[in-house]
C-alpha cells in the first residue's frame, strides 16, 4: 500500500509512505524529480520533504 503525502503540493518534490516487500517495513519515500527544476528547490517542495521527515519522525517514535 502505498499514501502519498501532500499530494496537492505541485513541484519537484513528491513523498509517500511505501511498504518495502523485501524489508517488510513501511518506508517514507521522497522523490526529487530533477526535469522539473534544477538548482534550489522551491519553498513548497522544501515543505514536502520536511513534512516527510515529519511523518517518518513520528512513525518511528511510536512503534
Amino acid at each position: 500500500m502505498t499514501v502519498h503525502l501532500q499530494r496537492a503540493v505541485k513541484g519537484a518534490a513528491a513523498a509517500e509512505v511505501r511498504w518495502l516487500e523485501t524489508i517488510s517495513r513501511r518506508t517514507v519515500w521522497v522523490d526529487v524529480d530533477e526535469s522539473v527544476r534544477r538548482g534550489a528547490l522551491s519553498a513548497e517542495a522544501s515543505g514536502v520533504i520536511a513534512h516527510a521527515a515529519d511523518t517518518a519522525r513520528e512513525k518511528v517514535c511510536l512503534s
